[in-house]
């Protein structure tokens, strides 16, 4: 009986040969890849080299900006930063040179996200009254819902401002922002709504200090003075007394008050 001969193959050849032609799908059948549980992977990287290195930039961004919200500007190191961005070190110095142009880059963003929804707000269609009363609602509920903002605006100043300062995007954004608040007290001041020698700077300063002391210090506020100063409704007595002492300084009068919000009595500390 004659024997089929039996050819082998060097090691090399037999694993090109096993893998030389893939399995073809079913068909009918998805073809994309799935984990163990049954899930499809994910999304396939980027292609294009402009599409990974800005997606690379951006989850280094990402990572920093949780780092320098979390420990301040000190307290975030690059190591760290790279780690939880998933790349490594080098890469993150190929996009920033150093710690203080990534924090520079973080703080530019987060300004002008904070410019880009007030520019939303469309002021100049709005009389110049109801424009203020808009702009310190918005300036207050932007604050309270966005209190990283706080965060690192609080860890530049804690940094002598020095990257805002050489920044070469935010003398821009701030002067978009006083040209906003200039032509409202301009209008302002040109119908008789408001008096004649408002500084609007100043008015600007005021509003921003108003609304920020509360939301920045709202947990010392509360030890001291009882915790319902964190209620939605002494919150919304507070904002509308930020109001009114914006516009009585602007017109002279008092605006039109709310129903007064009753509050539970406070719990008083004495002070040595």
């Amino acid at each position: 009986m004659n024997k089929t001969p039996v050819v082998k193959l060097p090691a090399a050849k037999a694993a090109t040969a096993a893998v030389a032609k893939p399995a073809k799908a079913a068909p009918g059948r998805a073809t994309a890849a799935k984990s163990k549980t049954g899930k499809s992977a994910a999304a396939p990287a980027p292609t294009s080299q402009s599409a990974r290195t800005s997606r690379t930039k951006q989850l280094i961004l990402d990572a920093a900006y949780a780092a320098f919200v979390a420990h301040g500007f000190d307290g975030a190191n690059i190591e760290a930063i790279s780690q939880a961005a998933g790349v490594n070190k080098t890469l993150v110095y190929r996009h920033f040179s150093n710690k203080d142009e990534l924090f520079t880059v973080v703080l530019e963003n987060a300004y002008l996200k904070m410019r880009a929804a007030e520019k939303e707000l469309a002021l100049d269609s709005c009389q110049p009254t109801d424009a203020i009363v808009k702009m310190i609602r918005f300036t207050w509920t932007y604050y309270d819902t966005n209190p990283d903002f706080l965060s690192l605006v609080a860890t530049e100043n804690l940094c002598g401002g020095r990257h805002l300062g050489t920044s070469a995007r935010f003398p821009a954004h701030a002067s978009q922002l006083m040209q906003t608040v200039e032509a409202t007290i301009g209008r302002g001041m040109a119908d008789g709504s408001f008096r004649k020698d408002v500084n609007p700077v100043q008015l600007w300063v005021s509003i921003a200090a108003m609304c920020w002391f509360y939301v920045a210090n709202r947990h010392t506020l509360s030890a001291t003075f009882g915790a319902e100063m964190l209620t939605p409704a002494h919150k919304k007595e507070r904002l509308e007394h930020i109001i009114d002492m914006v516009l009585r300084d602007l017109t002279g009068e008092p605006a039109p008050r709310p129903a007064v919000v009753q509050r539970s009595r406070r719990r008083r500390r004495e002070f040595a």
